[in-house]
């Protein structure tokens, strides 16, 4: 799939997406685009796949602005996706479960699936003994796991600063003093 573009609002009560509700296996996203608000009232939310099934699919050069709400799990590009590159989150992303997962990109992933330049710059919140990652987190399903490796993956808070975030998701990220916009994007550019 590619090339496509949402406007529209999108709800839905068991896995919803902006541009798939589920991914099957060997799914291909590229350059896609949901400004639409994504709601799911039961599980999965994703800006632009709601989930995704483990087997080579990938999710490249998209973005998502639409807020996004899941119970489960909710994230800007895909609840769970196998490999992302080169995409932008923008919307507020919210996970309303207990113990739910919220994250920018990701709301979870496989194990040794890569993750490489990537930009939240939306608000992410779990406000029920949630888990939040401002990218997503490698090894979500076991500690044993090899893992996904973050790689080149940047967000920003409120306030306009610009942070590295860590390989594992889940380390403190680095601020980037003084980098600009601008000059993030030459990064993520060369990155990807």
């Amino acid at each position: 799939i590619s090339s496509c573009i949402n406007e529209g609002q999108v709800q839905g009560a068991d896995v919803t997406g902006g541009i798939i509700g589920t991914a099957n296996s060997g799914t291909t996203v590229a350059s896609c685009i949901n400004n639409g608000g994504i709601t799911d009232a039961a599980k999965c939310a994703g800006g632009i796949i709601g989930s995704s099934s483990s087997g080579g699919n990938t999710v490249s050069k998209s973005a998502n602005t639409g807020n996004v709400t899941g119970v489960t799990n909710a994230g800007g590009t895909s609840a769970a996706g196998d490999a992302i590159d080169n995409c932008y989150n923008g919307g507020d992303i919210t996970a309303t479960g207990n113990q739910a997962v919220a994250a920018g990109i990701f709301g979870y992933n496989n194990p040794s699936s890569p993750i490489k330049a990537c930009i939240n710059d939306g608000k992410i919140t779990a406000p029920n003994n949630g888990t939040v990652y401002q990218i997503g987190v490698s090894n979500y399903w076991y500690d044993q796991a090899t893992g996904s490796k973050i790689a080149t993956c940047f967000y920003i808070d409120e306030n306009g600063k610009i942070y590295a975030v860590a390989e594992d998701g889940k380390g403190e990220a680095a601020e980037q003093k003084d980098m600009t916009r601008t000059e993030l994007a030459e990064i993520l550019n060369q990155a990807g």
